[in-house]
């Protein structure tokens, strides 16, 4: 394990080059990179001063609950948190590339479970660390936490074949981490892993049903537990504010043709002149302006 992490460090760095050659003093031409910066440094601050009011972010005045105007990536902002002292971009930069490397770490953990093959291992977790889509939103930072997926079915797969309770429980975990760390992830996950118990429990388990419920409904409790809880601020903004207008819903829906489409900067299929890609001379930008 400790040379599969080495090498989806040194993948990281290469994939996302020149992101590492610029650690603290370039990021991404973006504005959810300012935002980022803003909610890992509220949480350090929240936490250490009140922690009672972290939702009551310093904007929007006066209203309350506006970290949960958006994702309020609590998991981040809590690994993110000792690190407050340092220069906030190096900070940005490394919660942004550490949770790439970790995600094709864990991928390569449950392939390796499931196959017997380290090489099988390392293709799954190179897909699944490096896939298109990370790149398109490498500006969004909850979109790259995705390290709990592939562990909580590595834990639902020994869950099944033995029936130990600390694998139920470290299931239940990592949804939990999951929604904490990106609640749109959390939402898949909770819908997927849901389905595979279900069909894995009737047509792969090897522990017998008495063994494999009771972890199981314990780890379905720490789930559900911390996602109501993580909820309540957000029902809040939600009977304040609504839902999106159905039509920006609409607009910013996947149709079946964006599934066949390659992103502007990929260097074979797309448009390496398409200004404000990766590609494109606008990445890494040391401020708003791009520079060429």
């Amino acid at each position: 394990m400790k040379r599969a992490s080495l090498a989806f460090a040194l993948l990281t760095v290469a994939m996302t080059w020149p992101i590492a050659a610029h650690l603290s003093t370039q990021a991404t031409q973006h504005q959810d990179v300012f935002f980022n910066m803003w909610r890992l440094r509220w949480f350090a601050h929240a936490i250490t001063t009140s922690p009672g009011h972290l939702f009551d972010g310093n904007i929007f005045h006066p209203e309350k609950d506006t970290l949960a105007y958006s994702d309020a990536m609590l998991l981040e902002g809590l690994v993110a948190a000792p690190l407050s002292a340092l220069n906030p971009v190096l900070v940005h930069t490394l919660m942004m590339l550490l949770p790439i490397a970790a995600s094709g770490v864990s991928m390569f953990a449950l392939c390796w479970y499931l196959t017997g093959s380290r090489g099988a291992g390392l293709i799954a977790g190179t897909a699944f660390a490096f896939v298109g889509f990370r790149f398109e939103h490498i500006m969004h930072m909850e979109i790259q936490w995705t390290i709990w997926m592939p562990l909580a079915f590595l834990a639902l797969h020994r869950l099944l074949a033995d029936g130990r309770w600390r694998d139920g429980l470290a299931l239940g975990a990592y949804v939990a981490l999951q929604m904490l760390s990106c609640i749109y992830y959390g939402i898949f996950l909770s819908t997927l892993i849901g389905l595979a118990t279900l069909f894995l429990f009737l047509r792969d388990r090897q522990a017998g049903w008495r063994r494999v419920v009771p972890p199981l409904a314990a780890g379905a409790a720490i789930a559900i537990v911390v996602s109501v809880l993580y909820a309540i601020p957000y029902g809040r903004v939600h009977r304040l504010v609504g839902d999106r207008p159905i039509e920006e819903v609409h607009t910013f829906s996947a149709q079946p043709a964006n599934y066949l489409a390659a992103m502007p900067g990929n260097w074979l299929y797309g448009n390496p002149a398409a200004p404000g890609t990766p590609n494109g001379g606008c990445f890494p930008v040391r401020s708003s302006r791009c520079s060429r």
